[in-house]
């Protein structure tokens, strides 16, 4: 099946590929029948709104994600703020307030129509008020940019609105910074843009700020003129030190960029300098 949707890849028109791909997006969520599930994460119990088979296949009873483990370990101050750029649907932005920062905030930044909506709903099922959900892209400029509109958002690499694309407003990590200030994490899973998100090498960089990143292989990332190295290469240049999170959530330093493997990861980035304020 893999096979077949590789080659099917290879023969047909990138715009056409996406029309079909919202298509069924759509269609899967239209035919969907909706529920809450009560789940437990780690010590954290939820009521989650499973709204499409993305959410029923993510959001049940397991451990603490080891992402959200190696957050945790930061030992962030409690009334922190931290960015959640790439928010699904809310699960992980409830998951930081209360596991890294319990008396601080979360700004969270979602493209997906869908998701944004259901996320909303998750926050007010659980009464997440510390948690500010947007609808927008990050990207490398402000304005509007085109999606592909699927369950989870992949930004269209045309930047154009082909076929089944959906426009959206579009923010960056320093418009972020300017109008909430300096954030003590940023959590990122923005779907293989985050190589364009950084190339511009915004202020966070430089003000000492930790980092949370799912990184998405090469694959993801060529289309937009990265890699996996690439993207590790810009912390480097501004001073960080790479750290590699397994699935338990135990944290590897990389002793060379080539150490960062090619494929789908989840990178942790500490500023060796003293924290800017």
């Amino acid at each position: 099946m893999e096979f077949a949707r590789t080659i099917a890849r290879a023969v047909v028109p990138r715009q056409v590929w996406e029309f079909m791909r919202s298509r069924r997006a759509a269609w899967s969520v239209r035919t969907f029948r909706s529920f809450v599930r009560k789940v437990q994460i780690g010590s954290r119990s939820y009521s989650i709104r499973i709204a499409d088979p993305v959410g029923e296949e993510w959001y049940r009873d397991q451990p603490l994600f080891p992402e959200l483990v190696a957050a945790s370990a930061l030992r962030l101050p409690p009334d922190g703020l931290v960015f959640d750029l790439g928010a699904h649907q809310s699960v992980f932005a409830m998951l930081l307030v209360d596991e890294v920062v319990p008396a601080g905030r979360v700004v969270a930044v979602e493209a997906s129509d869908h998701n944004y909506k259901v996320g909303l709903e998750n926050l007010r099922l659980n009464g997440k008020s510390q948690v500010e959900l947007l609808h927008a892209l990050v990207g490398d400029k402000e304005g509007v940019e085109t999606i592909s509109s699927t369950l989870n958002v992949v930004h269209s690499t045309d930047r154009g609105e082909g076929f089944g694309g959906s426009q959206v407003r579009a923010v960056t990590i320093d418009g972020l910074v300017k109008q909430y200030g300096r954030p003590d994490l940023i959590f990122m899973d923005i779907e293989g843009f985050e190589f364009v998100a950084l190339q511009s090498k915004p202020t966070a960089l430089q003000l000492g700020v930790s980092w949370v990143i799912e990184l998405h292989g090469d694959d993801m990332l060529e289309p937009h003129g990265g890699s996996n190295q690439a993207f590790a290469q810009l912390f480097l240049e501004t001073g960080y030190t790479i750290q590699l999170i397994d699935s338990g959530g135990r944290i590897t330093t990389l002793q060379t960029i080539q150490d960062l493997p090619p494929s789908r990861c989840h990178i942790l980035a500490i500023p060796t300098k003293p924290l800017a304020h």
